[in-house]
């Protein structure tokens, strides 16, 4: 009962509280559980989830439990490629501490380093937006699965896909059906449920658009677990898209619209507008001392002409 509260709260999952498990821990940051543990998190994280999809920690965490027994065959597909055997043995990381985004930046236009630095400017994200894994007990099936959580956002970038919610659910139906995992399938199946916020005309577009072409586009493009995007920096994005068979969503289908401009152009516009509002804020304050002040001194000098005008000898 306790762990369940934990699960519920606010707080962290499991990392609250010190699990007890005979098995020490294998990896840095690994948590082990029982099977009694794995349960009540599975349920726990589950419900609070739903609850509130917001709670990353959650859905991590019920990526973990529930994706245990589907990772072998993950990582039998990283193994029947040279490219994927090679991340198997080097397992890369993507975070901002080992990709130098100043370079990506620098890249010429239309490569994949340079496309993905732009998709996380337009999108207002960095890649370090990912949990780590710690309830997977194999050291080799979790960097599987930590290697599919950091390169998720590549799916986004190679399908020219937006981080907003109609796009994010078309990629978790293509994950799904690439993958195999259960959590970008239950992921997926939020557009059938009735507790979120989608309108009927986007559920529909999904259905009608997206859910075909997710299908589609998962059976036609090679396995983007086993690609190396570190080694693809300098590729041109349009040769790799047909080297793995990628077929792009329709461009006038809803949702795949990008804010105007990039993130760094609506900061500054919006430090701006802020800078505006504050300078008019103040020219408004400095309005009404004046304001106040001409209304004090002419109060005073109608009380000065009152008392001269009683005063005696007038």
């Amino acid at each position: 009962m306790k762990l369940a509260r934990s699960v519920l709260s606010k707080q962290p999952a499991i990392t609250a509280r010190r699990m007890v498990s005979s098995m020490p821990p294998r990896y840095p940051g690994h948590i082990p559980l029982t099977g009694v543990e794995k349960v009540v998190l599975t349920i726990g994280s589950a419900a609070a989830a739903l609850l509130n999809p917001r709670r990353a920690d959650m859905i991590a965490a019920l990526s973990e439990t529930t994706s245990t027994p589907f990772l072998p065959g993950l990582r039998d597909t990283l193994f029947s490629t040279e490219e994927g055997r090679l991340i198997l043995h080097e397992r890369p990381r993507i975070h901002s501490e080992v990709i130098n985004l100043h370079y990506l930046r620098e890249l010429k236009e239309g490569t994949v380093g340079r496309v993905y630095c732009d998709w996380l400017e337009r999108c207002g994200t960095s890649p370090d937006t990912r949990l780590p894994v710690h309830h997977v007990d194999d050291p080799e099936l979790a960097y599987v699965l930590q290697r599919y959580r950091e390169t998720h956002d590549f799916g986004h970038v190679l399908f020219d896909l937006p981080s907003t919610l109609v796009p994010e659910l078309a990629l978790k139906i293509f994950e799904a059906s690439q993958t195999s995992l259960p959590m970008p399938f239950l992921s997926s199946l939020t557009v059938l449920s009735p507790f979120n916020t989608l309108t009927s005309t986007t559920r529909s577009a999904l259905l009608r658009d997206y859910l075909p072409w997710a299908l589609k586009a998962a059976a036609e493009c090679k396995p983007l677990i086993g690609v190396y995007w570190e080694k693809r920096w300098e590729q041109d994005m349009d040769d790799l898209r047909r080297e793995l068979g990628v077929i792009l969503p329709g461009p006038g289908w809803e949702g795949l619209r990008y804010r105007k401009g990039t993130w760094k152009e609506r900061e500054a516009a919006k430090k701006a507008k802020e800078l505006e509002e504050a300078q008019l804020a103040e020219k408004e304050m400095v309005r009404l001392k004046k304001v106040e002040s001409e209304t004090k001194a002419k109060t005073e000098r109608a009380e000065e002409q009152g008392r001269v005008a009683v005063a005696p000898g007038n």
